[in-house]
This record gives C-alpha cells, sequence and structure tokens, in this order.
C-alpha cells in the first residue's frame, strides 16, 4: 500500500477523530490560533457530557471561543496554558479559577525535560492525544506545519495519538518544518481558513503607540550593522524595525519571524549573509507577517523554521556573534529585576523564549539584551517600582538586566552597581515619579 492509499484511509470527521479522546487525558493544541485546528477543537468541546478530567492546553486562550470553559462543564476539562497571552484567559488566571492553571516553562527546557523522562515520570506533562493543522502533502508524503512550527514535530512524536486538520492554504517553509503522513494516526479536513498571527502581537492603546514609537528610535540607536536580531511580540518591542532601515545585513535569529523582520528582508536590510551560524538563512519557530507577505513567505528558501528546542537554545542562539535580543516586558525595580510574566496578582504573558534568547544574546561575542516598556501604564502608574510587590514573577534577574529602554531614554545596567543600576533606571521613568524613586533608594539602598 502507498503512503497515498494510507492518507485516504486515515481521514475521518472531526467528530469521528476526538472519539480517541478518553476520560482523564491530556489533549494539547499548539500555539496560537494560525496552528490550533479550530474543527476538531469544537468537536472536542462538544463530547463534554462524555468526559470528565480532560486536561486541555490550548496554550492561547482560545478554549473560550471553543467552548471548553462554558458552566456546567468544569468536570470534563481543565485548562492548563503554557503562554498566557489573549486578555480572557489573563483574567481567569488572576481571579485564580479553579479551571485554569498555568505551567510555568520555557520551550526547550520543556521538550528537553520530557523527551529525556520515561513515560511515567512525565504523565503531567506529556499529551495523549496532540491536534495540529498541517498542509496537504508533497509527492513525497511529507505535510508542512507551514508559518507554525514551535513545538509541534516533537510533541508530535511524543503523543500516543496524533490527529491533523489539512489546510490547503497552508503556506511552506524550509528548516525541519515538516511531518510524514505516515507519522499522523488521522486526518480531517479544515473548516476554517485561518488568518496570521500579527493582530494579536500588536493592539496597543494610543497611550502605547506613541511611547512604541519613540522607544523604538531609542532601540534602533544600539543597533549596527551586522547583527543578528531577535524580536519578541508586542508593539513596543516590533516597532523597533521601522527605525532599521538604513542597516546593512541584519542577520534573523528569532523565536517567531515578526512582520517587522519580514519587511527587512523584502529591503534588501536583512540578508543574513553575516551570520555565524545557518548563514542566509532567517530562522526561527513561527513567522507572523503581514496581509500581504504570504506570497514573500510560501516557499521562501531564505526562510527555515526549526523546532524549538534547537532554535531556542542558548548554545545555538550564541554561536552567531552581535546577537541582540529585543523583547518587552511588564516592569522593572531598582535592583533591575525584570517582570514579564507576572506584575503583582495580575498575569500578562508567559515566558515563552525569551529568557533563553537573553541568555543566547549575553552569551554572543559582542551581543546585547534590550527590554523594552513604557514608562508608566495607561492610567499613569510607573512601570518601574522600588521592588517588584508579592505575587510578582521576575523573568529576568538583575546579573542578566543589560538595556531597559522607556520612552525617555536607554538604562545600561550591565556591569554597574546596585546604586548606578538603580540610578540609571530612575533616569528613564516618567518624570512625575522620580522624585518618589529616589527616596525609595535611598532608604533601599543607603543608610537611614
Amino acid at each position: 500500500m502507498t503512503w497515498k492509499e494510507r492518507y485516504k484511509d486515515k481521514y475521518r470527521t472531526p467528530e469521528e477523530a476526538v472519539k480517541v479522546v478518553e476520560s482523564g487525558q491530556t489533549v494539547m493544541f499548539p500555539i496560537g490560533p494560525p496552528s490550533t485546528p479550530q474543527a476538531l477543537a469544537k468537536a472536542l468541546a462538544d463530547r463534554w457530557e462524555e468526559l470528565e478530567n480532560v486536561t486541555v492546553d490550548t496554550t492561547f486562550s482560545f478554549a473560550v471561543g471553543f467552548g471548553l470553559l462554558e458552566p456546567g462543564r468544569d468536570k470534563a476539562f481543565k485548562l492548563r496554558t503554557f503562554f498566557t497571552f489573549a486578555p480572557p484567559e489573563q483574567i481567569l488566571l488572576t481571579q485564580k479559577n479553579p479551571y485554569i492553571d498555568f505551567a510555568r516553562m520555557t520551550p526547550t527546557f520543556f521538550t528537553n525535560k520530557v523527551g529525556g523522562h520515561a513515560r511515567d515520570t512525565a504523565q503531567e506533562i506529556l499529551p495523549d492525544v496532540f491536534m495540529f493543522i498541517v498542509s496537504p502533502p508533497n509527492e513525497q508524503g511529507f505535510c508542512s506545519f507551514g508559518a507554525h512550527l514551535w513545538h509541534n514535530r516533537s510533541l508530535a512524536r511524543l503523543a500516543k495519538v496524533c490527529i491533523a486538520e489539512v489546510d490547503p492554504e497552508m503556506p511552506r517553509t524550509g528548516g525541519q518544518n515538516y511531518i510524514h503522513v505516515d507519522e499522523i494516526d488521522y486526518l480531517v479536513d479544515t473548516q476554517v481558513i485561518l488568518a496570521p498571527l500579527r493582530e494579536l502581537v500588536v493592539q496597543v492603546s494610543p497611550h502605547e503607540e506613541e511611547a512604541s514609537t519613540i522607544i523604538g528610535g531609542y532601540v534602533a540607536t544600539l543597533i549596527q550593522h551586522g547583527d543578528c536580531l531577535e524580536i519578541g511580540g508586542g508593539a513596543m518591542s516590533m516597532r523597533a524595525t521601522a527605525f532599521m532601515d538604513n542597516f546593512i545585513d541584519l542577520g534573523i535569529h528569532s523565536e517567531a519571524i515578526m512582520p517587522g523582520q519580514v519587511t527587512l528582508m523584502k529591503q534588501g536590510v536583512a540578508t543574513c549573509k553575516r551570520k555565524n551560524i545557518h548563514p542566509g538563512k532567517a530562522i526561527g519557530t513561527g513567522v507572523m507577517w503581514e496581509p500581504g507577505d504570504k506570497e514573500f513567505v510560501d516557499g521562501n528558501p531564505m526562510i527555515e523554521l526549526y523546532d524549538m528546542e534547537y532554535n531556542n537554545s542558548p548554545k545555538i542562539i550564541a554561536q552567531n556573534d552581535n546577537m541582540v535580543a529585543i523583547n518587552a516586558c511588564l516592569a522593572v525595580d531598582l535592583y533591575g529585576q525584570i517582570a514579564v510574566e507576572k506584575a503583582g496578582p495580575r498575569y500578562f504573558a508567559g515566558i515563552g523564549g525569551q529568557y533563553e534568547f537573553v541568555m543566547g544574546a549575553l552569551w554572543s561575542k559582542g551581543g546585547r539584551s534590550i527590554h523594552v516598556m513604557p514608562a508608566t501604564t495607561t492610567n499613569g502608574e510607573s512601570h518601574i517600582m522600588p521592588l517588584h510587590p508579592p505575587g510578582s514573577v521576575v523573568t529576568v534577574p538583575s546579573i542578566c538586566a543589560d538595556f531597559v529602554v522607556t520612552e525617555y531614554g536607554i538604562a545600561s545596567l550591565m556591569h554597574k552597581t546596585e546604586r548606578q543600576r538603580a540610578e540609571e533606571i530612575i533616569a528613564v521613568a516618567h518624570p512625575d515619579h522620580r522624585a518618589e524613586l529616589k527616596k525609595e533608594m535611598q532608604k533601599l539602598l543607603y543608610s537611614s
């Protein structure tokens, strides 16, 4: 029997395919809506009366839209997420909803740690069933994960059962971004044409819009010709690319290749020629593009996607000289401790690959790590504080803090004393908050 015959035999309706899920099992979906199989997710939600205690990892908060968290379905489904992003999920976590939990784990540690453990010691993490989206197979029987590989290939090989929706509109990218039809247990036709993820990573308030433009200009002053860039999600970090069109031979090694980086490739600014590893290639685990960029991304041999455990490994990242990690953060205290995930009781985001790229950039010859944020919230509260409040999570310790940029300037923290760090940080705070921060600095760092 040829792979084409086996391929046809794997086809099911969404309702038939999700029948493999049993009570007490763990079901995983990929990161983000473009790689989330919506027909399968809805079919799973419709089985709520038949199932009990199924752990569902959607990563983003699309469980609400699928109906997994509707009233009365709590006995059937519990939500676990490795990355908070959408507001409904942030609210549920902040409210300490008993049926949604947060698993704090970086992508590299997830795949390496889980993959190295015996099955019986990783039951809480490994998926029993993994559901994802792929392109139709090529002539050799290989499907593509499209513009969003992330850890999909790794999870497909770890799961007991793999179910894929086939999307004929899925673009193809190079690298490790493939899976053979023989590695997939069941297939269904997709019922939704999915859009790029860009809309979820650039929505900002007018206050943040103005600040991000100023911040982007400051960030560009820290960039040099030939630098290799990682850019995290959010307008605060992404806006910097608009100020980089005069640079030469920039490189790209990012968790997600952002829309601005795609634009730099189209402009001939990001050639990746000077990269030490994968020269001439822009590599990542996913691509986020503007609506008109699909034709540029689809089949482009310059764009290669790799599994997270490789792409996000600090050991791999650091092989690029002049690696620059540009990421958004939530708050910074006077010691230079950087919070990305949680400020007090409020959830903001998951760690994603940020910490790994920070470390990779710092280990890189000539590398830099840049964190960006507006100096204040939309309500005028300072994002710079004497100490992080109880409940906060420090994502980047002070010893790894390099540059912090707000609309009021650049704080250079690496190799500074505690008092020097505090002075640098206060200098980029909103002027209305500096006097109070200086008083708190006296209490913290000087004798009374």
